[in-house]
C-alpha cells in the first residue's frame, strides 16, 4: 500500500509514471536512482540559481542556495535518509527564498511557493511533512529505528521532485 501512494505522489510530483519504475526496482536500483536524481537535482539547482542570480539576486540568498545544494550532495552517498530529507527540505525552502527575493519563515515560504508555482508549493509541503514526521519519529539517541525504509521512499520522492522541478511550464510538456 506504501508503495501504490508513493507512486502517485510521484505522479503529483513529477512526470506520470515516471516514478514507477524507480519504485519497482530492487534496492539496488533505487540506490543508484537516487545518486542519479541527486545528479540531476544538482543540474536543476544550478540552472535555477543561474537564473534567479543571473546579476539581479540577493547575493545571500543565492549563497544560501549554494551551500544547501553542497550539503544536499555530501549527503546522498550512503543510506542516511534522515540527513537527505532536511538537506532537500532545506534546498526547496531556499529555493522558495530566492525566487521571491526575500527570506521569511518557513511558513510564509509554503504560501509564497503555492501562489508562486503549485508543484513548487507541492514539493516544498511534502519535504516539510517528511521533516516533522522525522522529528517525531526520533528516538532518544536521535535514532529513526523502523522509519528508515520509508524515509528511504520519502527522500526517492523528493530528490525525484527537484530533479523535475522546472520554474517555467517544461515539466507538464
Amino acid at each position: 500500500m506504501q508503495r501504490q501512494f508513493a507512486i502517485a505522489l510521484g505522479n503529483l510530483l513529477g512526470k506520470p509514471g515516471e516514478f514507477y519504475a524507480i519504485m519497482t526496482g530492487d534496492a539496488s536500483s533505487r540506490g543508484m536512482a537516487l545518486e542519479r536524481l541527486q545528479q540531476e537535482a544538482q543540474r536543476n539547482l544550478q540552472s535555477l540559481v543561474s537564473t534567479a542570480c543571473g546579476g539581479s539576486g540577493p547575493a545571500d540568498l543565492c549563497d544560501a542556495l549554494v551551500r544547501t545544494a553542497a550539503r544536499l550532495r555530501g549527503a546522498v552517498p550512503g543510506t542516511d535518509y534522515a540527513s537527505q530529507i532536511l538537506a532537500l527540505h532545506a534546498a526547496l525552502l531556499d529555493l522558495a527564498r530566492l525566487l521571491a527575493g526575500r527570506a521569511f519563515s518557513e511558513d510564509d515560504a509554503l504560501g509564497f511557493a503555492f501562489m508562486h508555482n503549485p508543484k513548487l508549493g507541492l514539493g516544498l509541503w511534502f519535504t516539510s511533512e517528511v521533516k516533522i514526521r522525522l522529528e517525531a519519529a526520533k528516538g532518544p539517541g536521535g535514532d529513526v529505528g523502523a522509519a528508515a525504509d520509508v524515509l528511504e521512499t520519502d527522500a526517492l520522492l523528493a530528490m525525484y521532485f527537484l530533479s523535475a522541478y522546472r520554474e517555467t511550464g517544461e515539466e507538464d510538456e
